[in-house]
């Protein structure tokens, strides 16, 4: 079934965090244009930035981060024939919260390479518009007296983790291939153990049983409901739904209909309605169901769900260490779609995979 691709999304700038304190910066004129031109953004502040961008005079390539209240947003931009043009922007690429992203560093390595780095961690990107795209091509990690550093070819999708005459390779699929549109730093495996668990569970949950159609929102009633589960009784919030005029439709699943939102860049929604909710044919029916794994997991240490592992990435339940889990499918290379039952009720959302394992 075809991979759901969610794009990438964005904020903008004026003040800055990352910046000493008291300092501010301005975004150039020209890279100010291209993030109006998205048409998602009318007011920003500058966190941090390279450089050049952050002394007002950007060159070759551009990297940012904008802050809206507490969502950041990546955004990366070349110079092409003396004018910018944007490769992207995105909030999978930094933290999800503002405050985490105080500290983040970024350094242009030359003109089509860049570096993002916290305290204890860097990534080193291909900025993109170039027979590299926007890959990740080398990570390093620093966790107390251990180094772990993780090395990516052009030709393979996967990443070689080596640290301490060890090694692992993590193994990653086209569609999960790490690029600075897609890698998340929360969740990013930063040991060779962590790689290993990783691996483990891929291993049986690799595919993507998400499948993408729009649906005009029209054709919702205005009181529908959505479920976090079928049958369930907790209920996702609806007050994005009806702001846009679609919805992506995922597939039926025993006479409901799993289907997503969001609310801007802030939020991402996943659920069910009834399948009363708008027709579909019976052909559409059949080709639309949705063939969900069903593998047994469990926590292997603390950890929790989520219902957003697109954008907020809030933590909607604890999972202590230990609960027994369903895994559903595969999501990213950080989550997969997973059904935990908690004080009774089925719950479906999204749990990280550093913190699953096989069980017995």
């Amino acid at each position: 079934m075809k991979k759901w691709m969610i794009c990438s999304f964005v904020f903008v700038v004026l003040f800055s965090g990352a910046l000493a304190e008291g300092q501010r910066a301005s975004l150039a004129r020209e890279l100010q244009t291209l993030v109006y031109e998205t048409g998602q953004f009318d007011r920003f502040t500058l966190l941090t930035a390279d450089e050049d961008t952050l002394s007002g005079r950007p060159s070759d390539i551009s990297i940012f981060v904008l802050e809206i209240e507490d969502d950041c947003v990546l955004f990366v931009a070349k110079e092409i024939e003396n004018r910018w043009k944007l490769i992207g922007y995105t909030r999978n690429g930094v933290y999800p919260e503002t405050k985490q992203n105080k500290t983040l560093h970024i350094r242009k390595i030359d003109s089509e390479r860049f570096q993002l780095s916290w305290p204890g961690e860097q990534y080193d990107y291909y900025a993109g518009g170039t027979d590299n795209f926007t890959r990740l091509y080398r990570a390093e990690f620093h966790n107390g007296d251990e180094d772990c550093i993780a090395v990516g070819e052009t030709s393979d999708a996967g990443l070689r983790f080596a640290s301490e005459g060890v090694s692992a390779y993590w193994n990653l699929d086209e569609y999960d291939q790490i690029t600075w549109l897609n890698c998340n730093p929360l969740l990013f495996p930063k040991s060779i153990e962590m790689v290993e668990k990783s691996n483990a569970v891929l291993n049986v949950l690799h595919e993507n049983h998400f499948g993408q159609d729009q649906i005009s929102t029209a054709l919702l009633p205005k009181d529908a409901s959505v479920h976090v589960a079928p049958d369930g009784i907790s209920r996702v919030d609806t007050s994005a739904l009806f702001q846009s005029e679609t919805f992506s439709f995922y597939g039926n699943v025993d006479g409901w209909y799993f289907i997503g939102y969001q609310d801007n860049i802030s939020h991402a929604y996943f659920g069910y309605v009834t399948a009363k909710a708008f027709p579909l044919t019976e052909r559409e029916l059949k080709i639309s169901t949705c063939c969900f794994d069903s593998v047994s997991l469990m926590a292997s240490t603390d950890t929790y769900l989520t219902d957003d592992p697109v954008f907020s990435q809030e933590r909607y339940r604890m999972l202590p260490f230990g609960t027994r889990i369903i895994g559903l499918s595969g999501f990213s290379a950080s989550y997969v779609y997973a059904e935990v039952t908690i004080d009774g009720e089925t719950i479906r959302g999204f749990v990280p995979i550093r913190d699953l394992a096989l069980t017995e």
